[in-house]
């Protein structure tokens, strides 16, 4: 497997245009506009809201009230709720990752962008997002001028 590098760090919050403005008043960062994806896990459809970063800080809320991020809320509060690897090649990655016993719980898919999430519990705690693009990273152009 081919990890390019940190892709993203995602962090849950109830208030997503609060954190985001401690992250812009701080440290002067930019975020996109609210962008509205719905991810696929073993959990059920996940929809939320997130903005992301030029410096690869994607902040998210949920939807749902029922679904995983709010969970996540409820049991540990708003942080750190997972990280995103990029990779050159998500069907080796993931091959290579079924093969030493780790399925995926879940996927987003794109037509330029496509993601493998993997449970906590296989990676010391930390909820793993594999992604696979090309760069630069598709949410690029969702990016508001400062």
């Amino acid at each position: 497997m081919h990890v390019i590098g940190l892709d993203r760090v995602v962090l849950a919050t109830h208030e997503i245009d609060e954190t985001a403005g401690q992250f812009v008043d701080a440290l002067g960062l930019e975020f996109s506009e609210r962008l509205h994806p719905v991810t696929e896990t073993d959990a059920g459809s996940q929809a939320m809201d997130m903005v992301v970063s030029d410096a690869g800080i994607e902040i998210v809320t949920p939807d749902d009230p029922d679904g995983e991020i709010a969970r996540f809320l409820d049991e540990n509060g708003p942080g750190l709720y997972a990280m995103s690897l990029r990779v050159a090649d998500l069907d080796a990655a993931e091959a290579e990752l079924a093969d030493g016993g780790l399925e995926p719980v879940g996927e987003f898919e794109s037509p330029d962008f496509r993601e493998r999430f993997y449970h906590p519990a296989a990676f010391g705690g930390a909820f793993v997002i594999l992604a696979e693009y090309d760069a630069p990273h598709p949410v690029a152009a969702a990016f508001t001028s400062g």
